[in-house]
Order: C-alpha cells, then structure tokens, then sequence
C-alpha cells in the first residue's frame, strides 16, 4: 500500500479591525423619571481578504460575493437608544443607522459602478446612473412603550421603522425582484411601518 501523507492548509486569510464602542448613561429626572441613554458604534477601519496571494480590501464595498451571501460590508453601523422611565411607565425609542456602501467586490474583478451592478441585471449594458453607485445609508427608528397595572397586568405597544422609510437601492444584492434591497441590511425598510399591541397577565 502506497500514501503521501498531507495536511490541511487555509487556501484563503482574513485579517479585520476597527472600533467598538459601547456607552450608557442614567439620568436622574427627580419627579420626572429617569433617562437612560445607550449608545453603541462599530465602524470597519479594514477587511483584508488574502485569495491566491493576492489581498484584497473589502471595507465599504460589496465584496466577497461569495462569502455571506453577498450582504455588503458598510463601514459603521450605529444604534442610539433612550429609555424614559417613571413609576409604571417605560418608553424607548431607537435610533439605527448603517452607512452606505459601494457595488464593487475587488475579489471578483468588480471594479467599477458597471462591472458591480452586473450581479443584479438590471443594467446588463452598463451605464448606471450614478445614483445607484452607492448602496444608501439607511437609518431606521423604532419606539415602545410599557404600562405595568398592578402586579397582574402589563400593557404594551411599539411601532418599528416609526417613519415608514423605505430601503436604498441595492443592484448587487441577493434580495432581487421588482424591488432590489438588501436583506440582511434593509429588511425593516422593505417590510415597513409595523405595529404591535398586547397585554401580559400573570397568574
């Protein structure tokens, strides 16, 4: 019997960094409450993807196609929250926020506009307005609001995307259809203003 004994080798390396934020703050309102402030931030200062010997920088653009289903790497994502509370009242709002980003992926040659929005089909022949170069930044607002009656009884309500914003245009996204966003992104903006209302009572 004749072996060559091998052993595994990573055909491709990622190297990322950036910054991560997290802060809180709690307000003292006297007769008025408290306000809890809640901030976090992430920003991409860069995504290296080593292929073949060849490195490639994907920060803010649409790449690696093949890796992730093709959902884009935005630079910053930011989520500002504040919380009202007071007695039995509790009311939240939040504020989301992912920054834009390009339709290119340098790991498949997609360096320009053109080239990017090929994936999509839209624009086969090239010539995209420049407009849709850019997938847009995208901010989504959400608000909540909790009333506890008694030990028993706990009333709710919240109202996610609060102003019905619409997601960017995406031509180089999975998402496809009459209607090209981002899913893993801009999935509230395609679904809308939605709202839910309850009660909780515990036995």
């Amino acid at each position: 019997m004749l072996y060559y004994a091998t052993e595994y080798i990573n055909a491709n390396k990622t190297k990322t960094n950036g910054i991560e934020l997290d802060s809180r703050y709690k307000f003292k309102l006297g007769e008025y409450g408290s306000l809890l402030a809640n901030l976090s931030w992430s920003h991409m200062m860069s995504y290296i993807l080593t292929e073949g010997g060849t490195s490639y920088q994907l920060a803010g653009t649409h790449g690696p196609i093949e890796i992730g289903g093709d959902t884009g790497n935005p630079k910053d994502k930011v989520q500002l929250t504040f919380t009202w509370d007071k007695g039995p009242w509790q009311v939240a709002t939040s504020f989301n926020w992912i920054s834009s980003f390009d339709l290119t992926d340098p790991t498949q040659g997609l360096t320009t506009c053109d080239l990017g929005a090929l994936i999509g089909g839209e624009f086969p022949s090239g010539s995209v307005p420049q407009q849709f170069c850019r997938v847009g930044a995208f901010l989504d607002t959400d608000l909540s609001v909790r009333y506890q009656l008694g030990k028993k009884w706990t009333f709710h309500g919240s109202v996610t995307n609060v102003f019905n914003q619409a997601p960017p245009v995406d031509l180089d996204t999975y998402g496809g259809g009459q209607l090209p966003f981002n899913p893993s992104d801009h999935l509230i903006g395609a679904i809308g203003r939605s709202v839910n209302i309850g009660a909780i009572y515990n036995f």
